[in-house]
């Protein structure tokens, strides 16, 4: 079985899995309160969960097995829904601050929410905003649950909550860059390039390939397992910058250019800025615009005219490069195997 197809059937386990999680909550939810809003709110976090590639939890599971794990053990399919769903809880939270109405083909919460239950009102809004925030903060108690389920009774669980915690920590500290850079009219490429390190390297690629080798009580490959996480992380949020700009927007159920409306610096944007700065200030008139045809036929022709798009693409290229060189580094054939594959898949994304 190739990686690819190993990761569709993993994704069609961990969904079934995410939709269990999800069943049980709203269970809970209804235990405590019979209030429609609360109804409401499992509803769509129930939509919320569809969707999405389920690499990190796969990345836990596969490096679980790889250092010798069981893979029989439910310990470790608990830690990759516990991450799943922390990847979901962060998406509320990113879309609220993000301002993002689309996810998956579908409204995102607070859009839902404001433009249904709130539409009368003159706060929807911010209602919506404050119920989807609220929406993610359950989710992530239940992502704690649900890691403590998974860890309890290893004998490492103190080293396992830590790794876990630091997770949080680094992807919530890489947000606060984020946000912060969309403050700004100029930025330093160092403050994107850690911005995506913590949100994207390290949060997608390094940590539940770490997390996974620690439930199978393996520390030897972690520097490795990081310097390989941070290219091909790297070359991953690369990609989506790319994407963002030249994707149907029917087949990525992302809103083309969300980037540049939403005014999220990018590495493309980065470009322009340090290349074309004319062209960066043009570009960056049509933040908070409203989508229409025009508007994306300008941005085309403004991106394919600087070379922006061949830059991120060598940039993707030097990054998968990168990780290639280090694969031969493992002591393991079966980690050079992997990571061989892994590589592959993450270079046939860009295709």
């Amino acid at each position: 079985m190739t990686i690819k197809e190993e990761l569709l059937e993993f994704k069609n386990h961990i969904d079934a899995e995410l939709a269990n999680r999800i069943s049980t909550l709203t269970e809970t939810m209804s235990a405590i309160s019979t209030s429609d809003i609360s109804r409401e709110i499992a509803a769509l976090l129930a939509t919320t969960i569809a969707g999405g590639k389920r690499i990190r939890p796969f990345l836990v599971k596969q490096s679980f097995i790889l250092y010798g794990g069981d893979p029989e053990d439910t310990a470790a399919l608990q830690a990759a829904v516990a991450t799943e769903l922390l990847h979901i809880f962060c998406l509320i939270h990113d879309d609220v601050m993000d301002r993002s109405v689309m996810r998956h083909n579908q409204p995102t919460i607070h859009a839902a929410l404001s433009a249904n239950r709130y539409k009368m009102s003159p706060e929807a809004e911010h209602l919506g905003n404050s119920q989807a925030i609220l929406a993610g903060d359950i989710l992530l108690n239940l992502v704690y649950r649900e890691f403590f389920k998974a860890t309890t009774d290893r004998q490492n669980h103190a080293a396992l909550l830590e790794h876990f915690s630091r997770t949080v920590e680094e992807v919530c500290i890489g947000q606060l860059i984020d946000v912060d850079l969309l403050s700004r009219d100029s930025y330093e490429e160092s403050d994107l390039e850690e911005k995506n390190t913590l949100k994207t390297a390290y949060y997608s690629i390094i940590r539940p390939l770490q997390l996974g080798a620690l439930l199978a009580n393996h520390t030897e490959s972690f520097e490795l397992l990081e310097r390989i996480g941070l290219e091909i992380g790297i070359a991953y949020q690369l990609q989506d910058d790319l994407l963002d700009v030249t994707s149907d927007t029917e087949l990525s159920g992302k809103q083309r250019y969300s980037d540049v409306y939403s005014g999220q610096p990018t590495m493309l944007l980065s470009y322009l800025k340090s290349n074309y700065p004319e062209i960066h200030s043009e570009v960056l008139q049509y933040r908070q615009t409203n989508h229409s045809n025009e508007v994306e036929s300008i941005l085309n022709e403004l991106f394919e005219k600087t070379g922006a798009i061949s830059y991120a693409q060598k940039e993707i290229h030097k990054r998968i490069k990168n990780a290639t060189d280090i694969v031969n580094e493992f002591p393991g054939v079966q980690e050079q195997a992997f990571f061989k594959e892994f590589i592959g898949l993450l270079a046939e994304r860009e295709r």
